[in-house]
């Protein structure tokens, strides 16, 4: 039984009927992909790429970053958590002055030696740098994110940039950091106490001072 022709020269199931009774199928408009979703597809995968990049890239940026600058060690940060250690640098002109507008870098020493930049976590809520200024050339207060009531000034002390804090009620070189902590049950590192270690500047004697945490 032959269907009548649709006056489209289709007939009623879609197909084309060519003269001579030969019938060939016709690829369904409905099957054909609608052009925003074509847009999305292309924007996703655009995205997926731009960010595969970024992963790939970031450790070489940060190893090249940290290997070419000229730097100088100022202090670091131990953790009772591991061996892991966090380190704190002064970034170096050719001329050995300050680099502007950020002088100081932070990043991850772990145990094996080898070097890591700090996440987005880390360097917002632990081990990030909240804030450097420049108080005139060559000299900056830091604030950090884990000592955000000590101020640390950075300057040339004694021929070599030092940072320079309060501690114990003397103005001391600041060399190390030890930050003690107990994990909590739901696995968030509750810290007890911080203690800061350093040389008295007048007397050339070492200092500690240990800061308790309350909750």
């Amino acid at each position: 039984m032959r269907h009548a022709l649709a006056p489209s020269g289709k007939d009623p199931l879609g197909k084309m009927v060519i003269p001579g009774g030969r019938v060939t199928a016709v690829k369904s408009e409905t099957n054909k992909d609608h052009p925003f979703a074509t847009f999305l597809r292309r924007k996703f995968l655009k995205i997926a790429i731009v960010t595969l990049v970024v992963i790939l890239l970031v450790p070489v940026w940060f190893v090249r970053a940290t290997s070419w600058n000229k730097t100088d060690h100022l202090f670091f940060i131990e953790r009772s958590k591991n061996k892991n250690v966090v380190q704190y640098d002064v970034q170096l002109m050719e001329n050995n002055d300050l680099r502007e507008p950020s002088p100081m870098v932070v990043y991850w020493v772990l145990e094996n030696g080898r070097q890591e930049g700090l996440n987005l976590i880390q360097r917002k809520y632990a081990y990030g740098i909240d804030s450097q200024d420049k108080l005139e050339k060559n000299k900056f207060r830091i604030l950090l994110v884990v000592l955000k009531d000590r101020e640390i000034i950075v300057e040339r002390i004694n021929g070599s940039y030092q940072a320079a804090v309060f501690i114990g009620g003397k103005y001391s070189i600041l060399k190390k950091v030890y930050v003690k902590s107990k994990e909590s049950l739901m696995g968030v590192a509750n810290v007890l106490y911080i203690d800061l270690f350093g040389w008295d500047i007048q007397t050339n004697l070492p200092i500690k001072e240990r800061i308790h945490h309350s909750h």
